[in-house]
């Protein structure tokens, strides 16, 4: 079963990423977000507990890109960097020795958790911002 899920999460970014380059914004595919956001959290292989932790943080990221665009961006390159270290664990793994496979799968699940708090905190700050304005009135 995981190895079918990698085979379509793998053919699935493949699709993407050949079909964004027939679009004249480089990233016009990714920004739909949640369904973005869905794809990168599943790239690693995740506790129960922590899929659904998953489903938070693809609400934030894309309530984050109605709010603040800039944080968006910068948020979603990190996911970017963390799938394309994802992908270099996956072609290199039968080299790597037990110790070396658990300290990059641990990096990359850390990392991972990193950047939806990141991202949930950056959505609550761009609500509060926008509620704080009617606060004031």
């Amino acid at each position: 079963m995981f190895n079918r899920r990698v085979l379509f999460i793998s053919v699935f970014s493949c699709a993407v990423f050949m079909l964004s380059g027939c679009s004249s914004n480089r990233f016009a595919s990714r920004d739909a977000n949640a369904t973005y956001v869905n794809t990168q959290l599943k790239i690693i292989p995740r506790s129960q507990e922590k899929i659904q932790a998953q489903s938070q943080c693809s609400r934030s990221f894309s309530l984050l890109q109605k709010l603040n665009t800039d944080k968006f961006s910068m948020y979603r390159n990190q996911f970017d960097e963390i799938n394309d270290a994802y992908y270099f664990y996956k072609r290199n793994v039968d080299l790597m020795n037990k110790d070396s496979k658990e300290l990059m799968a641990s990096v990359l699940d850390s990392k991972l958790d990193m950047v939806c708090v990141r991202v949930d905190n950056a959505s609550f700050v761009g609500i509060y911002g926008k509620m704080k304005k009617v606060m004031d009135l």
